[in-house]
């Protein structure tokens, strides 16, 4: 067994709850996945939520998934909230101008077994990968 000789030290400010430690109520269920460029614009969505709704659709609001699927973000409740879909639905069209993975402005791409919503420099950056065939 290796023994550190002390503890390593964090630089920065210590890292932010997750979505689901600062709604736990929402997300007792659901997963997240979130590709990076995307965290501010979902952050700003669940901030918008958590002031927009009225406490019964608050109770309502269960999260079954957040993530990227097929180059687009994607956010499915267990029950139907008109009131968060329409804010949800503006968050998604939003998403795909932005880089998923860097946050810049983007636009979904296709490559060789795999679609991504990317800035120029990213794709770039990863547009040689191919998955599957």
């Amino acid at each position: 067994m290796v023994k550190l000789p002390r503890k390593l030290p964090v630089r920065g400010a210590p890292p932010a709850p997750s979505l689901a430690e600062r709604h736990p109520d929402w997300f007792a269920l659901g997963a997240v996945a979130l590709s990076p460029g995307w965290v501010a614009l979902v952050d700003r969505l669940f901030a918008d939520l958590e002031a927009g709704l009225d406490a019964d659709e608050r109770a309502r609001l269960q999260v079954a998934a957040v993530r990227e699927r097929d180059g687009r973000l994607q956010i499915e409740l267990y029950q139907d909230v008109p009131a968060a879909r329409a804010r949800i639905d503006r968050a998604i069209a939003e998403a795909a101008t932005i880089c998923q993975s860097c946050g810049a402005p983007g636009k979904r791409r296709r490559f060789t077994g795999w679609a991504a919503t990317l800035c120029t420099p990213c794709r770039r950056r990863l547009g040689g990968i191919r998955i599957g065939g």
